[in-house]
């Protein structure tokens, strides 16, 4: 077994690169060492041939020697060859433009679609729907060179104009409102940091087209995503363009819950008046300053504080995107977020809406962006606000020795790794 193990070895990592002439050329080379001729023969010569020449040992090592080479490289010589995840993703990576849909849908919720366009740098342009007939219930561009955006009623004729305060270099911000270059930030750190975090899931069938596929699972948390969740991407099996991408969305929300991506174009001729940030002529514009600068602690306890006056002093279950929406339900029934019917932007209470999920948006955002490195744990299920002995949250700030843990009182401590609750 020792051969076997070192042509296992020694095969494990070679790169395989085939030319046509050069096998040829190979191949005769093996077939004169066996002594056969290359020449074309015919069926009843060949198998004549075959028999006198596989008397010979040499002949028989020869042929034993192509036949081992064969089944090893078969692999990539017969059509079933594991392209690599940078061929895969390069599209994604390089694109100037692109066009495509998205699907999001999480369990007990209103699915959404979106027709989207992407210009780089920066530039996105959705068409969102979110119900059965696809009827457009909003247009959102956004525009990060600018730090601006636009939201667009068609049915209201209204226009809310986004200005991004203290928005971070490199558009940082931008994934927020931009699945495109949220996959794109995924795939960048896959690539720096490959890991067990990349994993080739071989061929398989999408709506009669054979495709490839990879699964990237998120090491460190970003704008949308968290430690843990998955991003798949399949591949066309001949061109290896990609036609969908899957993301999971249940770390986020608290339940299960996808976010797809088809129907995607690269590099396709867009028109740049589509990204404009002017209303169009007869809408009304209102103005809606967004903090799009890193989420902090601080964040976190306006959170919380907002959280506990809403739901008289209980924290929420867990904290993540889903869980939002009960602290909205219980303001709607306390009278203090009062909705009805379509959101107008005219509609003072929904002008409270927005300014509110900022906040609770902003605190939830700085638990899921913590990295794994932060230790983070969130116990406050159950806890009620004021008890100054009850942890709820605890942390590791970046290059710190210590833990920050939050108790029940919103108060905050240092505390040491020893002295965390067991």
């Amino acid at each position: 077994m020792k051969s076997v193990d070192d042509l296992k070895t020694f095969f494990k990592d070679a790169t395989i690169n085939t030319n046509p002439a050069g096998d040829k050329a190979v191949l005769a080379d093996a077939l004169g060492v066996a002594g056969l001729a290359s020449a074309r023969r015919s069926v009843s010569g060949g198998s004549r041939i075959w028999r006198l020449t596989m008397k010979n040992p040499v002949t028989k090592l020869a042929v034993a020697a192509v036949v081992v080479v064969a089944a090893v490289l078969g692999i990539y010589m017969l059509g079933g060859s594991q392209p690599a995840f940078a061929d895969v993703v390069r599209p994604i990576l390089t694109a100037h433009t692109a066009a495509y849909k998205i699907v999001a849908q999480v369990k007990d919720e209103q699915k959404v679609t979106i027709e989207a366009q992407f210009m780089a740098p920066g530039k996105v342009r959705q068409i969102m729907s979110f119900d059965a007939t696809g009827a457009p219930s909003g247009i959102q561009i956004m525009d990060y060179q600018q730090g601006k955006g636009l939201v667009l009623m068609p049915a209201q004729k209204m226009a809310m104009v986004m200005e991004l305060k203290n928005q971070p270099e490199q558009f940082q911000a931008a994934t927020m409102f931009n699945p495109f270059e949220e996959f794109r930030n995924l795939i960048q750190k896959a690539q720096a940091n490959p890991g067990e975090s990349i994993k080739y899931l071989g061929e398989s069938q999408m709506q009669g087209r054979k495709v490839v596929g990879y699964r990237v699972t998120v090491e460190d948390a970003t704008v949308m995503a968290q430690p843990g969740e998955e991003l798949t991407i399949w591949a066309d099996a001949e061109s290896l363009l990609p036609v969908q991408v899957e993301y999971s969305l249940e770390k986020m929300f608290g339940k299960p819950g996808t976010m797809t991506m088809m129907d995607i174009q690269f590099d396709v001729p867009l028109d740049p008046a589509q990204f404009s940030l002017a209303a169009p002529e007869g809408y009304t514009e209102r103005t809606l300053q967004v903090d799009a600068s890193l989420p902090t602690e601080a964040d976190l306890l306006e959170t919380l504080r907002l959280w506990t006056e809403a739901t008289e002093g209980k924290f929420p279950a867990q904290l993540n995107m889903g869980a939002g929406e009960d602290v909205f339900k219980a303001l709607g029934e306390k009278g203090k977020l009062k909705l009805a019917g379509e959101p107008s932007l005219d509609d003072p209470a929904f002008q409270e809406f927005l300014q509110l999920f900022q906040k609770i948006n902003r605190g939830l955002t700085f638990v899921t962006r913590l990295p794994k490195e932060a230790d983070s744990c969130y116990v406050g299920a159950g806890a009620t606000f004021g008890d100054a002995t009850k942890p709820i949250f605890w942390y590791r700030p970046q290059g710190s020795a210590t833990y920050r843990v939050i108790y029940a009182d919103l108060s905050v401590l240092d505390v040491a790794l020893e002295d965390l609750p067991k």
